[in-house]
């Protein structure tokens, strides 16, 4: 299951390869002036769309995590409820306190690949996950991910936020934050699934 959910995450960066190129104004004429399209008009944008799928797929692939790291620790490594709640806080306070670093970092450099970099490292981690056989181990993979959040999800804000000014803040956030909560929702059932027919 922790490989399963592994692939998923960089292909959710690398779904369109244009997603780091310089997109071209988009056509409204083409909606014929309905409001019931203006929520999907930022789908338009081959940059926009490359992030609604990152951003579904790592919410997906991190819900996944959640539910299936607590059962790694307990059932196969024997890990204290203590133990199981440090390594789970560590990733969240990593990527809290490293945002504001790689968001300046995000300012400066090419957002796109920081967003394709981050989902790599989380995968990454995710493969090494069942070769963890120690409380240690566990811990530093957990540390890693939560790098690997703090470095793509602050570029992949930017990146919405310019989508944003071309498209209105209200349709590019309201999908933005719809994408999260698919993947959110998905994540438990999807890796409950993989756990019954492939094991952990």
């Amino acid at each position: 299951a922790f490989v399963m959910v592994a692939a998923f995450l960089p292909s959710g960066a690398v779904r369109h390869p244009k997603a780091t190129a310089p997109e071209e104004p988009v056509d409204d004429t083409k909606s014929g002036g309905r409001k019931g399209s203006v929520f999907l008009r930022p789908l338009k944008s081959k940059l926009f769309l490359g992030i609604f799928i990152f951003r579904a797929i790592n919410a997906l692939g991190r819900s996944s995590v959640i539910t299936f790291i607590p059962l790694f620790a307990a059932n196969v490594l024997g890990l204290s409820p203590t133990s199981i709640g440090l390594i789970l806080t560590t990733q969240i306070l990593v990527a809290a306190f490293l945002q504001p670093v790689f968001g300046k970092v995000a300012d400066r450099l090419n957002r796109g690949v920081q967003v394709i970099v981050g989902s790599c490292i989380t995968g990454t981690c995710l493969l090494l996950m069942p070769s963890s056989n120690s409380f240690a181990m566990i811990f530093v993979l957990c540390m890693g991910m939560g790098i690997a959040g703090a470095v793509a999800l602050p570029a992949a804000g930017a990146i919405t936020v310019t989508e944003g000014r071309r498209f209105g803040m209200l349709p590019v956030m309201t999908l933005f934050d719809m994408a999260m909560g698919l993947g959110q929702v998905g994540g438990p059932v999807i890796g409950g699934q993989l756990y019954d027919h492939f094991g952990m």
